[in-house]
């Protein structure tokens, strides 16, 4: 990060990002880093999918921790301008809004091209008025679909089937063409399974439904009558249960930093765009069936579960292959599964008493 803060010093200025989607699970994470490094955010988020703070000494408490927020949708240009015009330049952006439930996508695919490609232009176009070259955007390892090997590496055949993973892989598509064009500089980041929550205790993961396997492993316990749904216990594997890579939130967010800062290295004044995409993972695959005894260990409690079919189109194993990351970014992570499930345990256990 040395480099970073020489361009810092140079400037005089602390370096200032737009965030989109930066009330969600993922997006407050990355706000909480970068103004922990001393930088400036300003994030837009119209709440559709992220938790409206529950007071106002709640939402005080939350721009100290995460910069401004304005409550606009990306996708109303008018209203972007007048809204965000004021807080330019910017140093870079990072782009996470968007819907992403695959059971959502396909009973709604149109809500699904109109908010992930439609808003999503709307926005690029934005940013293009705004002078913001240089972006992260939020893929998804969706984009992949049902690979034919366990580990999946960046030149894996991208075949989605969902219409979640069809739109992002859209949208990288016109991300290229507009880095073709020369518009902007861009890392492309293809997430696995993402959990936990901050160590501090200061944010956590809130969805409406919860989807995510290891706060569903926590709700159970947490709501005595709530049992946890196992998706089949017949797939090809040790104990019949799925598996998936599950690297930390906060990992994440690091990986998003460090692809930044390896864009703002670039030259501000080169002509050519420049487009990459990465995996971020840990390598490592859990079981289902090992989340809920590693999940009993932490909390010393016994989970009440059943077994439901599994999901049409789930593929046994999911894990991502790592090199990429590690040797263009230098990223590793930090945190394992059982962080993961620990951080998570003792986020939903003091919310639930506040």
């Amino acid at each position: 990060m040395i480099g970073i803060y020489k361009i810092m010093n140079a400037l005089r200025r602390p370096l200032k990002f737009l965030v989109t989607g930066g009330r969600g699970y993922i997006g407050s994470h990355l706000c909480k880093l970068l103004t922990s490094l001393g930088h400036l955010v300003v994030s837009i988020d119209n709440y559709s999918t992220s938790p409206r703070p529950r007071s106002g000494q709640e939402s005080e408490k939350l721009e100290k921790l995460l910069g401004k927020n304005i409550d606009v949708d990306m996708g109303n240009y008018p209203e972007m301008d007048k809204q965000l015009s004021s807080h330019a330049p910017f140093d870079g952006a990072f782009h996470f809004a968007a819907r992403a439930l695959v059971g959502e996508s396909e009973a709604n695919p149109w809500k699904y091209y109109e908010e992930n490609i439609v808003k999503s232009i709307s926005l690029l176009k934005f940013f293009q008025h705004l002078g913001i070259k240089k972006f992260i955007f939020s893929s998804t390892c969706a984009t992949y679909g049902i690979p034919a090997s366990d580990f999946i590496n960046e030149s894996t055949l991208q075949k989605p089937v969902n219409t979640y993973g069809f739109t992002k892989l859209t949208l990288e598509q016109i991300v290229q063409d507009l880095v073709r064009h020369q518009y902007f500089q861009v890392y492309a980041l293809r997430y696995f399974n993402v959990a936990g929550c901050a160590p501090d205790g200061s944010l956590g993961e809130h969805h409406e439904p919860e989807t995510h396997v290891i706060p569903n492993l926590i709700k159970s316990l947490l709501e005595n009558s709530a049992k946890f749904s196992v998706l089949g216990d017949q797939y090809p594997t040790n104990d019949g249960t799925c598996i998936r890579d599950y690297i930390h939130v906060e990992d994440l967010v690091r990986g998003h930093w460090m692809a930044m800062e390896k864009l703002l290295q670039l030259p501000a004044t080169q002509t050519k765009g420049f487009w990459d995409a990465i995996n971020l993972g840990t390598g490592q695959g859990t079981s289902v069936a090992e989340l809920l005894e590693i999940t009993e260990s932490i909390t010393g409690r016994k989970i009440s579960k059943i077994v439901a079919p599994a999901r049409a189109g789930d593929p046994p194993c999911l894990v991502a292959e790592v090199n990429k990351a590690k040797s263009v970014l230098n990223f590793e992570t930090k945190y394992t599964v059982k962080d993961c499930i620990e951080h998570t345990w003792n986020y939903w256990k003091d919310y639930a008493r506040k």
